[in-house]
């Protein structure tokens, strides 16, 4: 009887924590993470890209960028960590006037090597010593210096990287130029131009947006309203998508071929296919900002109005409302990691007691509350 007993026990305890397994960020019984990443999107490593403060989390490490002061001086910092271990290592370090002058943006990670974008605006302009807007790597174990690999454009572009080749749309006069970079060979080449150059009454300012299934989403501003339009990557089959309601709008699409649109003017979300057909009313009364997407759902940051307070939301396309996963400021973000982690960098003041202006935080969902990367 006594050996049954222990048996029935043995046996509950298993049923019991093979329902709290969610809990836990390793498997006991197996020694091995539970954690399940998956890859990003180009469209998620786009969002991401636009946000100050970048982070790239693969496998057991992530690296990010950080602004430390070290007694009056301050430092833009690009870090490595181990995830589990916490052990850091600090990739690149540069030396900054104000806590934005130098940053580190669009980290990808190819073989040894870590790309990614700096912006030093501390470097003499219009000199070959100008670092605004230049591909850099650096190898992931810090043994060695970074080392520039071009310098694609006068100002700093827009930049994105899918496998071997790095797009970079760089704003000119009124518009911009797509160029791209194959990372292999070495070659860049120019796609196409768009610009208002033969305008007679009024002009037109055109911005980059993201690229997709090689088409390039871009903006077109007259001053009263904006436009979404489409193209091929070589400027091509160029078309009208969506008539927005004011001089405010973004859009961007999700891995079912599908295209959200975030009317700000009108605080509207819209759901539609990739040329702007069939669309559809989301949400309302809701004022949206720096959208992302991760695995089929949204994060996006919403100033607060009568509706909605401020702070960082999740939303499922078909669910009447968002969920509310931090209300409160946040200065950049949201930007999302392979594992779903959200980050974020905070707008608070520069004291002792609170974190800086800049400073990369990773929510905890659970508690609503921040944790410190440093």
């Amino acid at each position: 009887m006594k050996g049954i007993n222990i048996i029935f026990v043995l046996v509950v305890f298993l049923i019991v924590f093979a329902g709290c397994e969610d809990d836990f960020e390793y498997r006991i019984d197996e020694a091995v993470s539970t954690e399940v990443s998956r890859p990003l999107s180009d469209m998620t490593k786009q969002m991401n890209d636009a946000r100050l403060g970048s982070v790239l989390v693969e496998g057991d490490y992530s690296y990010f960028l950080a602004f430390e002061k070290d007694g009056e001086e301050i430092y833009s910092r690009l870090y490595k960590k181990n995830r589990h271990s916490g052990e850091m290592i600090c990739l690149v370090e540069r030396k900054a006037v104000e806590k934005v002058d130098v940053t580190y943006s669009c980290l990808y990670l190819k073989g040894d090597y870590l790309y990614f974008m700096l912006f030093d605006g501390t470097t003499p302009f219009g000199t070959p010593e100008d670092l605004r807007g230049v591909l850099c790597r650096v190898r992931v174990d810090g043994s060695s210096p970074f080392e520039i690999v071009i310098k694609p454009h006068e100002y700093e572009p827009h930049t994105s990287i899918f496998g071997d080749k790095a797009y970079f749309a760089c704003s000119y006069n009124y518009g911009f130029i797509l160029k791209r970079y194959n990372l292999e060979q070495g070659k860049l080449e120019e796609l196409f131009f768009r610009d208002d150059m033969n305008a007679t009454d009024g002009r037109i300012y055109y911005s980059f947006d993201f690229i997709y299934k090689d088409y390039v989403y871009y903006s077109a501003l007259d001053g009263n309203k904006n436009y979404l339009y489409r193209c091929r990557l070589d400027g091509s089959d160029d078309n009208l998508i969506y008539d927005y309601s004011s001089i405010f709008g973004k859009a961007i699409v999700d891995d079912q071929d599908r295209l959200y649109i975030n009317d700000i003017g009108s605080e509207k979300l819209y759901v539609a296919d990739l040329d702007g057909g069939n669309e559809k009313l989301l949400l309302s009364g809701i004022s949206i900002s720096n959208m992302n997407i991760f695995d089929g759902k949204f994060y996006f940051y919403v100033s607060g109005n009568g509706n909605y307070q401020s702070g960082i939301y999740e939303y499922q396309p078909g669910y009447k409302m968002p969920l509310p996963l931090y209300k409160g400021e946040v200065l950049f973000g949201p930007m999302i990691d392979s594992f779903g982690g959200i980050w974020c960098t905070l707008h608070t003041q520069d004291t002792e007691d609170v974190v800086r202006v800049g400073q990369l935080h990773k929510l905890d969902v659970k508690s609503q509350t921040w944790q410190v990367v440093l």
